[in-house]
């Protein structure tokens, strides 16, 4: 009985010696013979590799359209006339708090002041260097528009200017439009509404514009 263990045991180590001895020494193309691969093979696409799928010969695929990405709203008056939008926009959401203006300051002069200048007389930096140079915002024309306006010029764009509905958040347009209305006042000089030193960089900074607000007063950028 043991000498029938003994010899099956031999044999068994002979067999499995030989398979080893032949897949290593054996020259091939072909794939070796896996039981349990992992998912190491997968019939897919690899990112911006060629494809012989597609017609135009790349793998990766435009967006459809249509699409957003999570948490984007778009702007729903893009392409509309001022006279158009204005309407459907509705006053400015947000009060005229000392928190708000210094956000608005702040978001201002991140976005707005290369071009339009720190009082809004549109002699920005970036206007020194060539840049064209892009409408007054202290004239009585701007003053008499409604909020909605200037929210609106700033997510659509205006001529040359692109719109900033990608970059500025639809509170914070809303914020600036705040800030300028008080920049506007101090050019008139009105004691009731000079521009002071509102807040700092950092304390604008800090202020994150989450508010909850009603969805039709021209948030849903």
């Amino acid at each position: 009985m043991r000498r029938q263990a003994s010899r099956l045991v031999r044999g068994i180590g002979a067999t499995a010696l030989v398979v080893l001895v032949g897949c290593g020494t054996r020259v091939t193309e072909r794939r070796p013979l896996e039981f349990i691969n992992d998912m190491k093979h997968q019939p897919k696409e690899i990112p911006q590799a060629p494809s012989t799928f597609f017609a135009d010969g790349a793998v990766a695929r435009p967006p459809v359209e249509g699409t957003i990405s999570r948490g984007q709203r778009p702007y729903p008056y893009k392409g509309m006339s001022e006279v158009q939008a204005v309407p459907l926009i509705g006053p400015n959401p947000l009060p005229e708090t000392e928190a708000i203006l210094a956000r608005g300051r702040n978001r201002y002069n991140t976005f707005c002041i290369a071009c339009h200048g720190a009082a809004g007389h549109g002699n920005g930096l970036v206007i020194q260097h060539g840049y064209p140079t892009p409408p007054e915002l202290n004239t009585a024309k701007v003053r008499e528009w409604p909020d909605a306006t200037i929210y609106h010029i700033i997510s659509n764009g205006q001529g040359i200017m692109p719109s900033y509905a990608s970059q500025i958040s639809a509170l914070d347009r809303w914020a600036i439009t705040h800030y300028l209305r008080r920049v506007q006042a101090a050019e008139l000089a009105q004691p009731s509404k000079a521009l002071t030193d509102i807040g700092g960089p950092r304390a604008a900074q800090s202020i994150i514009l989450t508010d909850p607000i009603s969805p039709n007063q021209g948030l849903n950028q």
